[in-house]
């Protein structure tokens, strides 16, 4: 035997088999303490208690080639758990520096789910006639379509709120069709106003009057859910369909600027589109006259 396997058979004979060895006992360095200078880890990256189970970096190897986890000692158990609450704070903190999404944003995007939803082929066409029947200024007659809604989208919150949602979700069930390929009431390509006007014709001579526009724009509480339901199903009659997200911060704004700034685009576009029909109708005449 050489001298280097005789050296290596002595040190083995002094460490016991049952007994780790110093280099591989000894415990992993807080992953909180990496990041941390002296006199700056807050109180959430302190090590917890030990009574976390130890991960599989707290477990060693032994000699005999047995797998044996550390004893649960303050330095083994709680690096496991102070790695992890590392993780959390880390991501708290991550969450707490994000910018909160708006909530106008977010419930044009569930008006849009929602009305995708409503114009699937699973969806019960008896859910959808019920949807349509229900009063929305009336809580006691909702269906129970529309909780099952509720709950699916996240429409809950205070009774303002749900009222206006229940109006939102009947105008699109009105507005939704049965049959043909695009049964949705959403069509993202549509502004509200220029929906109302050119309607499902077009031309120079506006589907919805602007007497009725500013009746609409103008009014409050129950004449306006009453014009809503009116003209969502004056358009679900028809095939028309619009923006259900510009429609939805129509609805779930009735006062304030939000209100201001959904009325004033509706109405823009709404103008807007009337004076491209009359210079189309102009254009064409000087073309007859010609």
């Amino acid at each position: 035997m050489s001298a280097r396997g005789r050296t290596a058979s002595t040190r083995s004979s002094r460490i016991p088999s049952s007994t780790p060895c110093r280099r591989s006992s000894r415990p992993p360095k807080p992953i909180a303490a990496l990041f941390a200078t002296p006199g700056s880890v807050s109180s959430s990256m302190r090590r917890p208690p030990s009574s976390a189970t130890p991960c599989w970096r707290c477990r060693t190897t032994q000699r005999d080639g047995t797998v044996r986890e550390r004893r649960p000692s303050a330095d083994s158990s709680s690096d496991c758990a102070a790695r992890t609450e590392f993780r959390r704070c880390t991501t708290m903190k991550r969450m707490g520096n994000m910018t909160q999404p708006d909530q106008h944003s977010t419930d044009s995007e569930r008006a849009s789910a929602i009305a995708r939803y409503l114009a699937a082929e699973h969806f019960p066409r008896g859910d959808l006639a019920a949807l349509r029947r229900m009063a929305p200024g009336a809580p006691d007659a909702r269906a129970p379509a529309f909780y099952r809604i509720a709950a699916r989208f996240d429409l809950f919150g205070s009774p303002e709120r749900e009222r206006a949602w229940t109006l939102a979700v009947h105008g699109m069930a009105l507005m939704t069709r049965t049959a043909g390929p695009e049964r949705s009431a959403h069509n993202p390509r549509v502004a509200v106003g220029r929906a109302l006007y050119r309607g499902d014709r077009g031309g120079e001579r506006a589907f919805y009057s602007a007497d009725r526009l500013d009746r609409l724009l103008a009014a409050r509480g129950d004449p306006f859910e009453s014009l809503v339901s009116r003209l969502c199903r004056t358009l679900g009659r028809v095939g028309v369909s619009f923006d259900w997200g510009e429609m939805a911060m129509f609805i779930l704004a009735p006062d304030g600027p939000r209100a201001d700034v959904a009325r004033g685009r509706i109405a823009a576009n709404y103008y807007g589109a009337e004076a491209y029909a009359e210079a189309q109708a102009s254009s064409e005449d000087k073309e007859t006259a010609a």
